[in-house]
């Protein structure tokens, strides 16, 4: 029995879905936006030098999993282009989180960039007082 042109069109349609849900998919969990964490003293510096986007907030998920019972401080060092409001929204909550039990200090270091998106995370998250 062959198959109907609306029955084909659900086949191009539902493999056209599957293959977006599947690059997203491999969006989310690719490997760029490197997080650099090193100790400085008491304190733990997240340094990010890369665009805001996925997977930025995990990566701060990550290091504050790995840190936080090491330390009462964490300095945020952004050099930043900007990027993704969604991904830098979710990157403020979390710092938001962060600063409910640690004292959070975010900077943009010298001859280092901080445009568009990587903005509102700077000034946000140092206006915040918890």
């Amino acid at each position: 029995m062959p198959l109907k042109a609306n029955q084909i069109a659900l086949i191009v349609v539902s493999a056209v879905a599957i293959f977006l849900f599947w690059q997203k998919y491999q969006d989310v969990y690719k490997d760029t936006g490197r997080l650099q964490v090193k100790q400085q003293g008491s304190s733990v510096v997240l340094s990010w030098a890369s665009t805001v986007e996925l997977p930025m907030t995990r990566r701060f998920e990550e290091a504050y999993a790995n840190w936080a019972d090491k330390t009462d401080k964490f300095i945020i060092n952004l050099n930043s282009g900007g990027g993704s409001l969604r991904e830098g929204r979710q990157v403020i909550e979390f710092i938001k989180k962060m600063k409910k039990t640690h004292l959070v200090e975010t900077t943009v270091g010298e001859q280092a960039n901080c445009l568009s998106m990587c903005v509102p995370i700077y000034l946000y998250s140092e206006s915040l007082k918890i």
